[in-house]
């Protein structure tokens, strides 16, 4: 049997299903990050290739509106950002 089950992605429900390989090979390829307190997780100028899954924690989309930066959106744990690299 391998560490997988003890692995918070395999709960989530894009990653629900996956095979033990696909599992393994999930594992191997994430790194655990942490952020700061108002830390950005990515630039407003480039697209990361890369997906963000909030395991704890909030974050908040934050948009130009008038002129004056505004909360577009609110994200918690679960919630699956960025755009994966094909």
């Amino acid at each position: 049997m391998t560490q997988a089950s003890s692995f918070p992605l395999l709960t989530h429900p894009a990653f629900k299903g996956l095979s033990e390989t696909g599992a393994n090979d999930l594992q191997k390829a994430t790194r655990l990050l942490k952020f700061e307190l108002g830390q950005q997780m990515c630039d407003a100028e480039v697209i990361p290739a890369r997906v963000l899954v909030l395991l704890s924690g909030q974050a908040r989309l934050v948009g130009q509106q008038m002129g004056r930066l505004t909360t577009v959106g609110k994200f918690g744990p679960g919630s699956v950002i960025g755009a994966p690299k094909i």
